[in-house]
């Protein structure tokens, strides 16, 4: 997301986004993880491997503040059966995954008081699925993180999904 203040025309948009596009292109993203082929790393068998840890700290390493893109799975050392199980794992799960619609927006409640609402629920999600509490249990953990600031969350993500709703 771009505010339109900092952004003024649709010529610098464009130019923005054609940025991160570049980063998102496999040749770079490579020379991202891998840096150059022969200085940073060698490639056999489709394998790479660091060749110098210090050159690659000191000039690949840093690169990563300018990746749009998570590289778990490209390992350095190639693909293990963890890694091939749990690329089948997330294969299988994509068609049920849910986008949540709140991504794109911000709540000043959860960024002050995320980490304890959030401890709320996950916690009583232990506790339901271990048998510790029941839906009652569950409903009166969900009371606790409406009023200790939940609703307040809620408001404000409406807000603002409304706001874009409208344009």
């Amino acid at each position: 997301m771009f505010p339109k203040s900092s952004v003024k025309t649709e010529a610098e948009l464009k130019e923005i986004l054609g940025f991160f596009d570049k980063l998102s292109d496999q040749t770079i993203r490579d020379l991202l993880v891998y840096g150059i082929e022969g200085v940073h790393h060698t490639k056999e068998n489709n394998v790479r491997k660091i060749t110098n840890q210090d050159l690659y700290n000191a000039e690949v390493n840093p690169l990563n503040q300018l990746m749009v893109f998570l590289s778990v799975f490209d390992p350095m050392d190639g693909d293990t059966p963890v890694v091939a199980k749990a690329k089948k794992m997330i294969s299988g799960n994509a068609p049920l995954a849910v986008v949540s619609a709140v991504n794109p927006f911000t709540s000043d409640t959860q960024t002050e008081k995320g980490e304890q609402l959030s401890k709320i629920i996950n916690d009583a999600r232990t506790k339901f699925i271990m048998g510790e509490i029941d839906e009652a249990g569950w409903n009166k953990a969900v009371e606790e993180w409406t009023k200790g600031g939940g609703d307040k969350v809620i408001e404000e993500y409406n807000a603002q999904y409304t706001l874009v709703k409208k344009e």
